[in-house]
């Protein structure tokens, strides 16, 4: 699979969970508003723990979904050289801190219902004791799922600026600062939170669809007129990866590439044998780039047999 595809796949993933979590908190916004209708107007606690269990049987399901998704999306763009870690990072400590919570909502929900209607100093000195336990990993796993949104949704925040799409970018920090806001206002928090992340599903079609464009437009490549030659035109992303295509009648090591006119030189190349036939070569330079988007840029390669070939690749962020 090519860079360009892997990446596609990578942002389509992404995307996917991000739908996930856009179901849930749709689904949250309205759970939200029962379970506080359910407060005021029960004088039952059976109700509101029942609310409170439908809700979270309709959001695990979610939230799995979520966590596949874009777990193995922001791991795909990792693989290619994005620096999408925090997502990755982000979202198993979402889905850590969410457990924690979800398993302690679950067992202390008795012991304060005990502690409601019981008037035996025995049992109520128990359930006020679990309770107390129950708060601080509560608290524990709130904090650890705080730290997950945060990253996030500064990858988030990071993935609109190397894809240079705005609505990606802001819909990070608008989702950010819902979710802070939900810790002090639930409902107002969850349908910012919502706006954002509809904004970043917005903006990550467009991204895919604009490099599915530009795939889509390369011209069919034509054999070289050598017996080793470059095949079509290659790839060089600002994360300091190049990808081409290479024909050879001979198996060559190569040594080294370098960017003319700008020094930049690496011998991280994968593979770094040339094989009969057609080689996909990814050329590390291990930095980042700031080019003009469109250009064309010449690689040399250094070969084994001490001779050079010229490669040509397009600067695309």
């Amino acid at each position: 699979m090519s860079h360009q595809d892997s990446e596609i796949l990578g942002l389509q993933k992404v995307r996917k969970g991000v739908w996930y979590i856009i179901l849930s908190q749709a689904i949250s916004i309205p759970l939200t508003i029962a379970i506080l209708v359910v407060i005021f107007v029960s004088e039952s606690l059976l109700p509101i723990i029942i609310t409170v269990l439908a809700g979270l049987v309709i959001t695990i399901p979610f939230l799995i979904l979520t966590y596949t998704n874009m777990k193995k999306g922001f791991e795909d763009l990792v693989s290619i050289g994005r620096d999408l870690r925090d997502g990755v990072n982000g979202i198993i400590l979402v889905v850590i801190g969410t457990v924690l919570v979800l398993i302690d909502l679950m067992f202390i929900a008795p012991f304060i219902f005990s502690l409601l209607i019981s008037s035996t100093p025995s049992i109520s000195s128990l359930a006020s004791s679990s309770v107390i336990g129950g708060s601080i990993i509560f608290i524990i796993g709130g904090i650890i799922g705080l730290i997950g949104y945060v990253l996030l949704f500064i990858a988030f925040m990071k993935t609109g600026e190397i894809y240079r799409n705005s609505n990606v970018k802001n819909g990070g920090l608008i989702a950010l600062i819902g979710y802070i806001l939900s810790i002090i206002i639930s409902l107002i928090g969850l349908i910012v939170v919502l706006i954002g992340f509809y904004m970043i599903y917005s903006g990550l079609g467009s991204v895919i669809n604009t490099i599915s464009k530009s795939q889509a437009i390369q011209p069919n490549p034509s054999l070289p007129s050598t017996p080793i030659g470059q095949v079509g035109v290659g790839k060089l992303y600002s994360n300091g990866i190049a990808e081409v295509t290479i024909y050879s009648q001979y198996q060559l090591g190569i040594l080294s590439a370098t960017i003319l006119g700008a020094n930049y030189l690496t011998s991280d190349i994968t593979p770094n044998q040339l094989s009969l036939g057609y080689n996909v070569i990814k050329i590390n330079f291990k930095t980042s780039f700031m080019f003009v988007a469109g250009n064309i840029y010449v690689i040399q390669l250094t070969l084994s047999n001490g001779q050079t070939l010229n490669v040509s690749v397009v600067y695309q962020p």
